[in-house]
């Protein structure tokens, strides 16, 4: 195949027309597929006064690809006067530059050679942009899910230390299971008692007691490699049969609430840097008119010059408890309708 390149001679304002024996590369797609590749060689022709085996004209290169970065197309033109643009030539061992075997080859042969590296190119090429796809992107805003966990004898609860940048599980059948922030299992550990649910306590509480457990023996506090530091006494603090089924920290009180079975909320505070809970006050319950069980707590917003309040949902009723004087201020009823 014959090559045409245009150059201009300095001083000279006429272009001329130069034959010259060479490769054209020219790949179809070279993207995530990288599913094609065309070489297009040249029959053997020589430039006038030229023997077969002669190399390229003085001052020019074969064109040639580079195993790690691919082919890249081949430019139109080229100016003799400025300097040369970058080419497959820097990116090519010498074996192809300055070997005495390749100038000597004819181009058929050439191209032979030059096809064996790009397949070989083209491989690793595709393998690179598997590995790019499989890869996980990040986002910058959203939800993308990780990993889904099974717990096989049922979930009980998950409790989040930040502190120790791990998830803690309670199953069913009295284990927890330590999982690393991206969700991959490090740990399982058996309760020291029997428990129904877990929660951590956030801030300086949390140094020395950093979970807060409840089951049938009744509020327990668990240190950070979960042995236990204190189990509440039978009877203290609420009734008998009346199991706790729900607590809600406060850090910035020093409060813990509790649910009871029996639809009661207590409130306990924290003594000793969170070694130990004693109850403050008596338990609250909801009035008649409201319907349904106790199914979820939430803390109020910390507003300035306003006392601190939580939130009780009993069914479609949502009762405000304000912390401070430990009673019920507010109750609205059937949110769900409006």
């Amino acid at each position: 195949m014959l090559t045409f390149m245009t150059s201009q001679t300095p001083g000279c304002s006429k272009k001329r027309m130069v034959r010259w024996p060479g490769l054209a590369l020219k790949m179809a797609h070279l993207k995530a597929g990288l599913t094609q590749a065309r070489v297009v060689s040249a029959r053997n022709t020589t430039l006038p006064g030229k023997s077969p085996n002669q190399g390229p004209p003085e001052g020019r290169q074969l064109p040639t690809t580079s195993r790690v970065g691919g082919p890249q197309p081949l430019s139109d033109s080229a100016s003799t006067a400025g300097p040369a643009e970058p080419s497959f030539s820097e990116l090519v061992p010498q074996l192809f530059t300055r070997s005495s075997l390749w100038q000597n080859m004819t181009p058929r042969a050439r191209a032979r050679q030059l096809w064996l590296l790009l397949r070989t190119g083209l491989h690793d090429f595709v393998e690179k942009e598997k590995r790019a796809e499989l890869r996980m992107a990040c986002l910058t805003h959203g939800l993308e899910p990780l990993r889904r966990l099974e717990v096989a004898a049922g979930l009980y609860s998950v409790a989040q230390d930040p502190v120790g940048r791990r998830f803690v599980v309670l199953d069913g059948a009295g284990c927890l299971h330590l999982h690393r922030e991206d969700g991959w299992a490090h740990e399982k550990l058996l309760a020291p008692i029997a428990l129904t649910g877990l929660v951590s306590v956030l801030g300086p509480l949390g140094s020395v007691g950093r979970f807060v457990g409840w089951g049938p023996t009744g509020l327990a506090i668990l240190r950070p490699d979960l042995s236990l530091l204190w189990l509440s006494e039978p009877g203290v603090g609420r009734a008998p049969g009346c199991e706790p089924i729900c607590c809600l920290p406060v850090p910035d009180l020093g409060l813990l609430l509790v649910a009871e079975a029996d639809g009661s909320l207590a409130l306990w505070k924290f003594r000793s840097g969170g070694r130990s809970l004693v109850p403050r006050g008596s338990p609250l319950q909801p009035p008649p008119s409201s319907t349904g069980v106790l199914v979820r707590l939430a803390l109020g917003p910390l507003a300035p010059h306003h006392n601190p309040c939580c939130f009780a949902a009993y069914g479609s009723a949502v009762l405000t408890f304000d912390l401070h004087t430990w009673s019920v201020t507010d109750m609205r009823r059937d949110l769900h309708k409006t």
